[in-house]
Parts: C-alpha cells; sequence; structure tokens
C-alpha cells in the first residue's frame, strides 16, 4: 500500500473539478494534503495523482510526474486507461483511501533527438504534412527496413490502443513488455506492424528520398518539434514504469469491450 500523505489533483475542465471539490473532505479527514496542479512541476512530489478527465489528461499528469502512481477517472468520451468513470469517483477516492486499489506498471519509452530528451506513455510519431515520407527504419544498428508513407509510428502496449490502433495495429495485453512500430498509410501492400522486444534499439533516420519540407516528430500528440531529413531519432525502453491505479483486475479488458462494443 502507497504511503498517501500529498495527493495532486489535475482536472480537465470546470464539471471535473467541480466533482472533485464535492468530495473534497474525504482527503481533509483523512489527513491527507491536496495540490491542485496545472501546468507546471510542483515540489516535492505528490504521492498519487488524480486524473479526472480523459486520456489525455492522465497523458498531462504522466508528463510531469511519469513515475508517480496515478488514478485516471474519465470524465472524457474514451478514456481507455480510465480506472472508470465520474459516476465512480466518490467510490475510488473512498477506496483510494483505504488502500483498497491495484497498482499496474506500464512501460515507458524514451526518444532522443539531438539535445531533447523524451519519455512518453503512448508512441512516438515522425510524420510530415502534406507529402509521402521516407524513413530508415534501424533496430539494434541495423537497417530493417525503410517505411514509405505518411509517417511512423513507434509505442507501446499502452498506445496500442491510441493512435497505433488506427493504423491497424494489435491490441497488446498492458502486462506484456515490447515495442510496436507500424507505418502510417504506408505506400506497400506487405507492410505489416511490427512487434520487438522490449530490449531492442530503435532509430527512425528521415531518408534522403524524402521530399517533404514540414517535417515533425510528437510524442503522445504533443510537442511538435521540427525536424529534416537526414535526421535521427532514437527510442528504447525507460530505466522506469509508468504506474497507474485500478480497482479491477480486468479493467483493460473492460475497457476494451465498453470502448469498441466488443
Amino acid at each position: 500500500m502507497l504511503a498517501l500523505k500529498r495527493v495532486g489533483v489535475l482536472c480537465r475542465d470546470a464539471k471535473a473539478a467541480a466533482t472533485f471539490e464535492a468530495h473534497r473532505d474525504l482527503f481533509r479527514q483523512a489527513g491527507v494534503r491536496v495540490v491542485r496542479l496545472g501546468e507546471k512541476r510542483v515540489s516535492p512530489v505528490p504521492d498519487v495523482v488524480l486524473a479526472l478527465g480523459g486520456d489525455g489528461t492522465l497523458l498531462k499528469a504522466l508528463e510531469m510526474y511519469p513515475h508517480t502512481p496515478t488514478l485516471s477517472i474519465n470524465f472524457g468520451a474514451i478514456g481507455f486507461l480510465a480506472a472508470g468513470g465520474e459516476e465512480e469517483t466518490e467510490t475510488f477516492f473512498r477506496r483510494l483511501l483505504a488502500g483498497d486499489y491495484l497498482v499496474e506498471e506500464r512501460i515507458l519509452l524514451v526518444s532522443r533527438f539531438k539535445a531533447l530528451r523524451r519519455e512518453f506513455v503512448n508512441e512516438v510519431v515522425v510524420k510530415g504534412t502534406t507529402h509521402m515520407i521516407s524513413v530508415d527504419l534501424i533496430v539494434d544498428d541495423d537497417l530493417i527496413h525503410t517505411i514509405r508513407g505518411d509517417g511512423v509510428i513507434v509505442g507501446t502496449p499502452t498506445g496500442s490502443t491510441s493512435y497505433l490502433l488506427s493504423t491497424g495495429s494489435p491490441i497488446v495485453a498492458p502486462q506484456v513488455s515490447c515495442i510496436l512500430v507500424n507505418g502510417i498509410n504506408e505506400h506497400r501492400f506487405a507492410s505489416r506492424p511490427l512487434v520487438l522486444p522490449d530490449t531492442a534499439r530503435v532509430r527512425l533516420r528521415v531518408n534522403e528520398a524524402t521530399r517533404e519540407s514540414d517535417l515533425f516528430v510528437a510524442h503522445d500528440g504533443r510537442d511538435k518539434i521540427p525536424i529534416r531529413v537526414g535526421d535521427e531519432i532514437s527510442i528504447s525502453k525507460a530505466a522506469k514504469p509508468s504506474r497507474l491505479i485500478f480497482f479491477d483486475r480486468h479493467a483493460f479488458f473492460r475497457n476494451l469491450k465498453s470502448r469498441l462494443d466488443w
């Protein structure tokens, strides 16, 4: 059970904030200090982060505190990574304070591009704006394939229900530690998603055959960083995982059934 003395709260909007305020006394009565989170990290690091919103709110919380146990409650339309919906807020808060929860570790990946280093939960994307691009896929120093299409995604099992899902990648259970690679609208019928061991060292290099001038790399749908032909992004498993809080061992499959109408 986690030591719970300081909780950080990130709310997507006024509705989520009002829901939290309606139950704030639960934490006060338990002697737990509450800190509202904004755009920047606060110090010291909270023992637990509450992300009240959609998956985007959770990703924002994990961007600030990638290794802090985080509870996501869905106030949005999708919520693949949420423990449950807004109607369960009070129940979840009470169970959290009682120590009745599960902490699930999820693989994080880290990218390095020039002097920039980013940890990400879902995926890193190399993409052009208008024209088809060519990207060399290098795995453990071997050139595996040159992907020609709209771009390339390298992601995690957690990310397999995000952008990767729309590109035809397999859905991967979060307990499987691997790295997924897929081209975006690749101009080749034989193209297929690739599943690599989590020990793989992946590099994406923008091939000189690329004629697109407006290129970027983005992590978890944020921080579009301009790149150029010849630039290279390296990707590998981060030293520490992210940690998500759930109350049901089968939350992943329950979310799949409800979100994908299985």
